[in-house]
């Protein structure tokens, strides 16, 4: 589910039934919005707000939340209630409405330079922000640095993020940019927040190394 859920929810009705424990076939291509634990689901847009698609392969065991077998190829709605490393975030602060974290803005591709400030801002407000700036929203969740590129493997991908990990945010905007807070000696300083290339010198990569890292 996404900000897009208003506008993907292309369905005018809610199928038959209600949330289920058990697995519940309602049509191979539904013409109605899906509750929990029915299918068969394309997108995470065919299931009501708060779910997502659950993607089986043959013989896949059931959604989590979900008890049965189903149709060997059909997937099913389910509540997906684990952030795992890999995974997309954007971080909405809540004290005000349509403002979400923003980093990495700014690109100069020519010289490689990078707007290093994070911001809140609203995402919405024009068709800037939503269109070209819309990935300076979202934050990938990372159990290390690899190669600082937005398409490595993390070695723990899908792993579910646990109280206590120490993770990475690198933004989706592009290569080498990871947020970064507490850096200076002085006090006074220390409630600036970067985005920054975490592996861009020797400094950053040792001394500033745990900048870059956030405890859960």
């Amino acid at each position: 589910s996404s900000f897009l859920d208003p506008i993907l929810h292309h369905h005018n009705d809610q199928c038959p039934g209600e949330d289920s424990d058990y697995l519940v076939d309602i049509d191979e291509t539904p013409s109605c919005i899906l509750h929990r634990c029915q299918g068969d689901c394309d997108y995470d847009w065919d299931c009501a707000n708060g779910l997502q698609c659950y993607q089986r392969d043959d013989g896949d065991a059931a959604p989590p939340g979900c008890l049965g077998t189903g149709f060997l190829d059909w997937d099913y709605c389910y509540v997906n209630n684990e952030v795992s490393y890999g995974d997309w975030l954007v971080l909405q602060v809540n004290n005000v409405d349509n403002h979400w974290l923003s980093g990495g803005r700014g690109r100069d591709d020519w010289n490689g330079i990078y707007n290093e400030k994070v911001v809140t801002r609203d995402a919405s407000k024009s068709s800037y922000e939503c269109g070209y700036a819309v990935f300076t929203y979202a934050w990938i969740i990372r159990s290390s640095l690899g190669d600082g590129g937005l398409h490595f493997v993390d070695e723990q991908e899908g792993s579910c993020v646990k109280y206590g990990d120490i993770v990475y945010l690198q933004n989706s905007e592009a290569d080498n940019r990871w947020i970064s807070g507490g850096r200076e000696n002085n006090p006074a300083y220390n409630e600036m927040v970067y985005t920054r290339n975490a592996l861009g010198s020797s400094y950053e990569r040792t001394s500033a190394a745990s900048t870059y890292q956030w405890t859960v």
